[in-house]
């Protein structure tokens, strides 16, 4: 028999997007409703907040046993419509099965063989600091967003800086993925070192990219008013450019983009004041962990750093005092040498109750330029101890803290 209605809500066809009513003669009509309206997949005027526009990601094939491993890959993005690139998804390898790395990703416009060699012709956009399983896929979101006009091409080049660290790419002919918004163009180019040395060809057999693109459609607007920051970013700017679609402009010096600038030391600790932790070796069970009464530690900072804290992992024991030393430079040159360490502080005498208590130690306030190492040297008296994992290297966007060596 034929279905017959009673109400409007009779006639919902789970669509948002269309207009439901049940007519006098009890049929129902579901009619796309006229103007911008989300949920019906099209990136209209006004909706920067709406799932229509975005986010999206466009995944090559993951190589599966046939891979390159170079230092950098750079590959081509082919815009079909208006997008702003806003992050890249890629794995990261290191032959000792862990690995940790900086990754830089610098991007210019058109295609990368124009400029493959010329370092100055490309832009920073985004780095970030992992560590982690070779194999395993991170995500890094851009500093600043990446706007590829339809029908234009641009270049990206994802670079990994830890000393043995290298990013994943693939053996695959061209195009490498493509969907109704973007291809991601092969042949790739596999680099060794910073802007180093490539070539498409690696051993004569194809280069491709297996790194995904996430991205938003540009957003068509009328006015300003169409452009909102969907993140509610204080420090972007948003307005509607001259050819009818939404764009995106960072503040300078901003609070609250995530960058320590000039003057913003003592007023923005939200962009200056950050905590970077590593995993406690007792997460995966004491027997991984050494608690020795001494260890010594290197920082390398990334960028211009100040430590002013440091958080140990403290064993049970009752009038335990740590003694800080610290030295420029890297400490394996001169761990030995009693000379090289400077002497910062004793802590008063503290008592642990708990197996295990993480806690937290004040450091002088002494920067650390970009590119340089600080090394420091702690020890606790008889009958107390520090959590220590097995020797490994931790990395974010600042700093980079190395091997500990235990005594």
């Amino acid at each position: 028999p034929e279905f017959i209605c009673e109400s409007d809500g009779d006639c919902d066809d789970g669509i948002g997007c269309t207009a439901d009513e049940c007519g006098s003669d009890g049929r129902c009509t579901n009619e796309p409703i006229e103007g911008p309206c989300s949920g019906n997949r099209v990136c209209e005027a006004g909706e920067s907040d709406s799932p229509d526009c975005g986010p999206f990601h466009l995944r090559p094939e993951l190589c599966d046993g046939s891979c390159w491993i170079p230092k950098g890959i750079m590959f081509d993005v082919d815009a079909v419509e208006s997008v702003v690139v806003t992050g890249l998804e890629f794995r990261l390898y290191e032959a000792s099965g862990y690995f940790a790395a900086l990754v830089e990703v610098y991007e210019a416009p058109g295609t990368y063989a124009d400029r493959a060699g010329d370092p100055s012709s490309w832009s920073l956009v985004g780095s970030s600091g992992y560590s982690g399983e070779s194999w395993d896929r991170v995500e890094l979101a851009l500093d600043r967003t990446v706007f590829v006009p339809a029908g234009t091409r641009r270049a990206f080049y994802v670079m990994a800086l830890g000393d043995d660290a290298r990013v994943v790419a693939g053996k695959k002919g061209d195009p490498t993925a493509e969907n109704a918004h973007l291809v991601v163009r092969a042949p790739a180019r596999y680099t060794e070192g910073v802007f180093g040395e490539g070539t498409t060809e690696p051993n004569g057999q194809a280069c491709s990219t297996e790194t995904a693109i996430i991205y938003d459609l540009a957003v068509p607007c009328q006015g300003d008013a169409d452009c909102v920051d969907v993140d509610g970013n204080t420090c972007t700017v948003g307005y509607c450019s001259d050819d009818g679609l939404c764009r995106h402009e960072t503040s300078e010096n901003c609070c609250g983009n995530g960058i320590c600038e000039v003057g913003e030391a003592a007023d923005c600790s939200g962009d200056c004041e950050k905590f970077f932790g590593v995993d406690s070796c007792s997460l995966y069970g004491d027997e991984e962990c050494f608690v020795p009464e001494g260890i010594m530690v290197e920082i390398r900072s990334v960028t211009d750093i100040t430590p002013f804290s440091m958080q140990l992992i403290i064993t049970r024991g009752e009038d335990l005092v740590l003694t800080f030393h610290t030295a420029t430079g890297s400490y394996p040159d001169f761990y030995s040498d009693p000379q090289a360490w400077k002497r910062l502080y004793s802590t008063s005498p503290f008592t642990v109750v708990n197996s295990k208590q993480e806690m937290l130690f004040d450091l002088p306030p002494e920067m650390i330029r970009g590119g340089q190492s600080q090394s420091y040297y702690i020890t606790i008296s008889s009958g107390g101890g520090m959590y220590v994992g097995s020797e490994r290297t931790f990395m974010n966007a600042d700093l980079q803290i190395l091997d500990v060596r235990a005594f």
